[in-house]
């Protein structure tokens, strides 16, 4: 008996999990960067198009996300045709960019705030009311507006401007007597309550569509080419390709009526 009892308790045990967080949260971050997308999806360009481009990100500095902004832009640049060059001593055109992002926090309650009672010094009263609430919500969005101009390296002669774009990104957490969050906005796909999906068979109205040449996975020409060579074995030789206008839109009027492309190795 005494050994059943020892080797009953031999098979009790217990284990402890380490939380921490972040300096700054996942909402956050994800209504900065997901305002930072949309923004950047709304510029084109087309106009530079098959140009060596170098990007100028030195008036970035001190944005929030200046990384995630810089890298989003290359990606929009390169996923419209433009040729990106790291030395600028290599590019024919400069796109300069400028942009601002941040937060704005609403609270709004119905009911009764918690409220911080005078010191009356008399026993069993209490020093505050809590908060009795019939209904509240925080809401967080992130803003951000990004802009761009381009002009030639050598004379400086502007070429174009995007204009600005300014777009938010938004995140609310909803509590109904007590019971919450209930959790909507774009960062998230459709309706939670308290991190979990209502229907996950239903997509939500308040989910934002947004363009899929940032935030959606695309295989470009060249990456069809090189998955083509790899299965087939072939490499075929650099070749010249006539580039209409009708097909190059505006680049038409910045280079000659032909282009050279090298596969990529």
């Amino acid at each position: 008996m005494g050994l059943f009892i020892c080797a009953l308790f031999a098979q009790v045990g217990c284990g402890t999990t380490h939380w921490s967080d972040t300096t700054r949260t996942g909402t956050e971050q994800l209504v900065i960067t997901g305002a930072i997308e949309q923004s950047v999806s709304e510029i084109s360009f087309d106009v530079l198009r098959g140009q060596k481009v170098f990007l100028d990100a030195q008036y970035l500095e001190g944005v929030t996300d200046k990384g995630f902004l810089i890298s989003t832009l290359r990606q929009q640049m390169v996923s419209q045709g433009v040729v990106l060059k790291s030395d600028v001593k290599e590019a024919d055109y400069v796109v300069e960019a400028r942009a601002m992002t941040g937060t704005n926090r609403t609270d709004l309650l119905f009911g009764v705030p918690q409220t911080t009672l005078p010191n009356l010094n008399v026993p069993g009263v209490p020093a505050s009311i809590p908060e009795l609430s019939l209904a509240k919500s925080t809401t967080q969005k992130g803003i951000a507006k990004v802009a761009v101009f381009a002009y030639e390296k050598e004379s400086g002669s502007s070429i174009w401007q995007s204009g600005s774009f300014p777009v938010a990104s938004t995140a609310k957490h909803m509590w109904l007597l007590g019971t919450g969050p209930w959790q909507r906005g774009s960062i998230y796909n459709g309706t939670q309550f308290a991190g979990t999906k209502l229907n996950p068979y239903h997509g939500s109205d308040d989910s934002l569509t947004r363009r899929e040449d940032v935030t959606s996975e695309k295989v470009f020409e060249a990456g069809q080419q090189l998955a083509e060579k790899q299965d087939s074995g072939y490499e075929p030789k650099a070749r010249q390709v006539d580039a209409k206008e009708g097909d190059k839109g505006k680049a038409a009027q910045l280079n000659g009526t032909e282009l050279e492309f090298d596969d990529p190795k």
